[in-house]
């Protein structure tokens, strides 16, 4: 939405009858989309030039993993959209300090359980908050059958406790953000 304002679609955005979250649910499909494609070629040039050897447990399973893993993501990200536009350039500069430390948080670089010899457990629970590190916890689980820091049906039922809440917290900030937008003009 950031992005839409300087290009000035925002105000297109805001005055169509469509709701925004169908808006932004269009924008993250497309989103999705292409991070499928991603994960896909990721995937394939995994196994075939470095052999990495894939013993999923369920294929099924993986799928319901990414899926919860996406929504939740797309809720936060949805949120977030309508917070920046909110707080405005100090959002982004929030953006920059954090993105680091979450990068190395979520288990993008190395399994989270690492963290379990490391940190208190409360720490490692808490890590667990942001949906990229449940995901990425409960698909290493699918994928490599190894330990995770919880079993894989706690990760499951929280990445879909994450995906409602996100997505109803995102609902009630575009509907602040809209609201605003039509008092104010801006």
């Amino acid at each position: 939405l950031y992005w839409e304002r300087d290009s000035g679609n925002l105000e297109l955005y805001i005055m169509a009858p469509a709701p925004m979250m169908g808006i932004l649910a269009g924008m993250a499909l497309g989103g999705m989309t292409t991070t499928v494609v991603r994960a896909v070629a990721i995937l394939m040039a995994g196994v075939l030039i470095f052999h990495v050897p894939l013993q999923p447990s369920s294929w099924w399973l993986l799928f319901l993993v990414f899926l919860l893993t996406m929504v939740a993501l797309y809720g936060l990200g949805m949120m977030f959209a309508s917070l920046f536009l909110l707080w405005g350039r100090e959002a982004w500069h929030t953006v920059n300090l954090l993105q680091e430390p979450v990068f190395l948080l979520t288990g993008m670089n190395f399994p989270l359980t690492v963290f379990e010899r490391l940190l208190p457990k409360i720490v490692v629970g808490t890590i667990l908050l942001i949906p990229l590190a449940c995901g990425m916890d409960a698909m290493r689980q699918v994928l490599f059958r190894a330990e995770g820091v919880l079993p894989i049906g706690w990760e499951i039922a929280m990445l879909a406790a994450m995906g409602i809440v996100f997505v109803s917290l995102a609902q009630r900030t575009l509907a602040l953000l809209e609201r605003k937008a039509k008092t104010e003009g801006r």
